[in-house]
């Protein structure tokens, strides 16, 4: 489980990033946003596209999730009902930044060797926070 208080954790490899993920599931509640910004379907790729849409609908059924998007071929609807997005067009990358209360967590998704860094400190989830308000305000809706 994860600790409280202020630290800084890395997390190496597909089986690490995913009990990362699963955790931090475990510790939402109904009704909690989780705001994310990156690259558009790179949790498929890199975890695998079975493993995700499961997460989605089974332990993470009760998070609200708002993003910002790059794509770089066509935007499209949101995957799931609990999720808002918009769109920047921005090429291509793999990395993604997801805020959740006072953490962040950025994950850098290669198929190969990915691996998720973990920052909890308020005031660092607050900066961050703040960026994703600006990308979120130049964001086009689909």
């Amino acid at each position: 489980m994860i600790p409280k208080g202020k630290y800084v954790k890395t997390y190496k490899g597909k089986g690490a990033i995913k009990k990362l993920i699963e955790d931090f599931s475990s510790m939402q509640e109904t009704g909690d946003t989780v705001y994310s910004f990156g690259y558009e379907d790179q949790f498929d790729k890199a975890l695998g596209k079975e493993w995700w849409k499961t997460l989605r609908k089974t332990k993470t059924s009760h998070t609200r999730f708002q993003g910002v998007y790059s794509w770089h071929k066509k935007a499209r609807k949101p995957s799931s009902e609990r999720a808002k997005t918009r769109y920047l067009k921005a090429g291509k990358g793999e990395t993604e930044i997801a805020i959740y209360k006072d953490t962040v967590r950025i994950f850098c998704l290669t198929k190969k060797n990915p691996y998720a860094i973990l920052i909890r400190d308020p005031a660092i989830a607050k900066s961050f926070m703040n960026y994703w308000k600006v990308l979120w305000q130049q964001g086009k809706s689909k």
